[in-house]
């Protein structure tokens, strides 16, 4: 959506809808905690650069985290790469947190998966 440009105001909100085209996130929370995240960054070129952390809790210490690059065209990115960080991260969600990723085939159940375990998925951007 374009703004007027006469103002400082507009010119603001021009840049960060800009940004935010090139940016999602995902919130994975646990009540009110942010207790993961998953981070996309897209390029001009169509690539998507996809990170996944798990924040360690008190009585798990380290966090999980998982990291993929995806190119081409034709398919739906995001999900894919989701799905790929998560199955590769999967035994240690189980074992750690109880989350129950089911199948090889994450891409429309892993929200589900989480939410199943306790945790909601938020959309954040």
């Amino acid at each position: 959506m374009k703004r007027e440009h006469n103002d400082i105001w507009g010119r603001t909100l021009d840049e960060i809808d800009k940004a935010a085209s090139l940016v999602s996130i995902f919130l994975i929370m646990q009540g009110n905690r942010i207790a993961g995240r998953i981070t996309g960054r897209w390029t001009k070129n169509g690539v998507l650069h996809l990170a996944f952390i798990f924040y360690a809790t008190n009585d798990y210490g380290l966090p999980i985290y998982g990291y993929t690059t995806l190119n081409g065209y034709g398919y739906d990115k995001e999900n894919t790469g989701i799905a790929e960080i998560l199955y590769d991260c999967k035994d240690k969600l189980r074992e750690a947190y109880g989350v129950q990723l089911e199948g090889r085939n994450l891409l429309n159940t892993w929200s589900k998966d989480f939410e199943a375990a306790g945790f909601s998925v938020i959309r954040a951007l």
